[in-house]
């Protein structure tokens, strides 16, 4: 790591979260928010290995039921970050 860059990490949600739907709120208006503690338009969110979009800012997430693999990767596909988490219920 060189002097000047700060170690991407994800902020949002923390390795093992488990996600609840709401029964109370339609499922088409749910989101989750993934956020890293830097963001870098140089960098990438991916999920179960898709692009979801620059990691210059959050990104709002349509959950769906299973377990899933989110993570940071820079322009070269390097992994900075992963997180494993599950979305049940509804």
């Amino acid at each position: 790591e060189s002097a000047g860059r700060t170690f991407q990490r994800i902020q949002y949600p923390a390795p093992g979260t488990i996600i609840t739907l709401d029964p109370d709120i339609p499922e088409a208006r749910q989101r989750v928010l993934f956020s890293a503690h830097e963001r870098s338009k140089d960098h990438r969110w991916t999920l179960n290995g898709k692009t979801l979009g620059s990691a210059s800012a959050s990104v709002a997430w349509k959950p769906r039921r299973e377990k899933h693999r989110l993570a940071l990767v820079d322009r070269q596909g390097k992994v900075l970050d992963s997180v494993s988490f599950e979305v049940r219920g509804g």
